[in-house]
């Protein structure tokens, strides 16, 4: 049974300007402050089946993991699996991203599911409830993207 943590936000630009901001990994790096480095394709050149290297720092340590590009239909839809690092052999994450046209605005949602059977199901319990009613500090990613977007339209 995978964790899954979802969030949405609504962002006053087309799908067309919010897509860089989701599916470009320089570009994701400006918003999620725990990538610290890959060697992703550019945004015109990754397709589904693209395989590359990221590296997240969790907590005060570097995670490098395998990235593989599942989905990619541009402007509206992308997922790519990540696995390797400390997921241990069996254990992975998959990120989904769909952004929806909605009356000159863009709904954005993200989902992140992890698979890691060396958590025990007490765990995750508890981890999906602090991942659903929690509060995150500061800004969540998702307010970043459209903080971000917002100010790229503005200058």
């Amino acid at each position: 049974m995978p964790l899954v943590a979802r969030e949405s936000i609504s962002i006053a630009a087309s799908p067309q300007i919010v897509w860089p901001w989701m599916a470009d990994f320089d570009h994701m790096a400006v918003w999620n402050e725990k990538l610290e480095s890959h060697n992703a394709p550019s945004l015109d050149r990754l397709g589904v089946g693209a395989s590359f290297w990221v590296t997240y720092r969790w907590r005060e340590t570097t995670h490098q993991m395998r990235a593989n590009v599942e989905m990619l239909n541009a402007p509206f839809r992308f997922t790519v699996r990540y696995d390797g690092g400390d997921l241990g052999r069996d254990g992975w994450v998959r990120e989904t991203v769909k952004l929806s046209p909605f009356h000159g605005t863009t709904v954005l949602k993200r989902e992140v599911r992890m698979h890691d059977p060396r958590i025990p199901r007490w765990a995750r319990l508890v981890i999906g409830l602090i991942a659903r009613f929690g509060k995150p500090k500061g800004e969540s990613d998702l307010q970043a993207v459209r903080r971000l977007v917002l100010e790229e339209i503005e200058s």
